[in-house]
């Protein structure tokens, strides 16, 4: 028999000791999850967390339900169900499935997203069950950072200085530009709404940018890195750390805005960014790709 009950901060240490079990590629640490659980902008956004109990009260899954920020549609939503390994084909998936689902119907829900490994038969039978056909393919690319050959790419620096674009980061700017958030932010917003994806991009809040960049545990001033030519920002590429993993580094975004793309702009901030790990230690950069946005791509297998 499955108990289901609302998520509760009691719930984290054993929450990530699932999650970290399940995606052992992309772990987290109690602080970093309760932080941007703590970001989530309850006013604007729905969200139901819940979790699955066995008959001895021992939770034994986890489901959240949420609105897409940066794809946001009222009757839009994301749901994301794990189940502990050593738990599953016991009903605990179905339950939590069942429960969520009733929200969806009670809020006249058009459309919810899920996701499915492919590695995982079980997992991809569980969400074709129930009406989900594929969207698309996300993997995660890995770059062994002592490993990396820049030789090929030599000149691509060269290439964007002659255009008279610099790299900087946020951190350097921050000494000489008092406007350097509301601009970077700016930035952001345009690079984004270009990012291949299911649903168009809508913009998050300056402050809830502030909370999932800026005031994160996990950014670093330093690896925030901009494409600058004269007093204008151009293009963006960063990294974040990893608590639970500290000689992992996770990139995210690279972006340039649309009319300084095919300059060579993208691929100088990856190397930049390369440099910025090794620079830190980095054994690893990780980031995710998928099959909307084969540009990308096509640069960072380049990489290697």
């Amino acid at each position: 028999m499955t108990s289901i009950r609302p998520f509760a901060a009691a719930d984290y240490p054993r929450l990530i000791e699932i999650h970290n079990r399940v995606q052992p590629e992309d772990q987290y640490t109690v602080t970093e999850l309760q932080y941007l659980d703590d970001a989530w902008d309850h006013d604007r956004y729905f969200r139901s967390q819940v979790v699955a109990e066995d008959d001895g009260g021992q939770m034994i899954g986890f489901a959240a339900l949420e609105h897409m920020p940066n794809q946001f549609h009222p009757d839009k939503y994301s749901l994301g169900i794990t189940v502990d390994p050593p738990a599953r084909r016991r009903g605990h998936g179905t339950a939590l499935f069942d429960h969520l689902a009733g929200k969806l119907r009670a809020r006249g829900a058009v459309s919810v997203r899920t996701w499915a490994k492919e590695s995982e038969a079980e997992a991809q039978r569980f969400v074709t069950k129930r009406g989900f056909v594929e969207a698309r393919r996300e993997w995660q690319s890995r770059l062994d950072v002592a490993g990396f050959d820049p030789v090929p790419f030599a000149g691509a620096m060269e290439r964007i200085a002659g255009q008279g674009i610099t790299l900087t980061s946020q951190a350097a700017e921050s000494s000489v530009n008092e406007r350097v958030l509301p601009e970077v932010y700016a930035l952001y917003l345009i690079c984004s709404r270009d990012v291949p994806d299911i649903d168009p991009f809508t913009a998050i809040s300056f402050d809830d940018y502030l909370k999932l960049h800026v005031h994160a545990p996990y950014f670093i001033p330093e690896a925030y890195l901009l494409a600058k030519h004269g007093d204008q920002y151009v293009g963006m590429a960063w990294l974040i750390s990893s608590e639970e993993e500290p000689d992992v580094l996770y990139q995210g975004l690279t972006g340039v805005i649309p009319e300084y793309r095919r300059k060579g702009v993208a691929m100088a901030l990856k190397l930049a960014i390369v440099e910025c790990a090794k620079n830190r230690g980095g054994r690893e950069i990780r980031t995710w790709n998928d099959t909307l946005n084969r540009a990308m791509l096509r640069i960072n297998e380049a990489m290697g």
